[in-house]
């Protein structure tokens, strides 16, 4: 039987989704919920890790990125506890990569 990962989140987390719009903030946290209680550090098409790049608000490898439309989920697998800190939400503009947003 799989055990599900906890869900925590880091300070300023609950200021960038709140400056979302609701329906976004709702799209958002259904995915965290939903792709990231099982197999959080299991690479798939919406979800990577960030070799090489640590964002300003982080200086410690690595982090994990979870796509969810036009937005990007960071987030850190702690295996050993089952449990996932969710780090930042951010927009990515278009034409712009990962590492130029962050």
């Amino acid at each position: 039987m799989v055990t599900n990962y906890r869900i925590a989140y880091a300070e300023g987390v609950e200021q960038d989704l709140g400056d979302l719009q609701p329906f976004h903030r709702n799209v958002i946290l259904d995915a965290i919920d939903t792709r990231l209680r099982r197999e959080p550090a299991k690479p798939s098409r919406k979800r990577k890790m960030l070799a090489g790049i640590i964002p300003q608000f982080r200086d410690v490898q690595p982090v994990w990125q979870l796509s969810v439309g036009e937005f990007r989920v960071l987030y850190d697998v702690q295996v050993n506890h089952r449990k996932v800190v969710v780090l930042a939400v951010r927009r990515k503009p278009p034409h712009m990569t990962t590492k130029e947003m962050l």
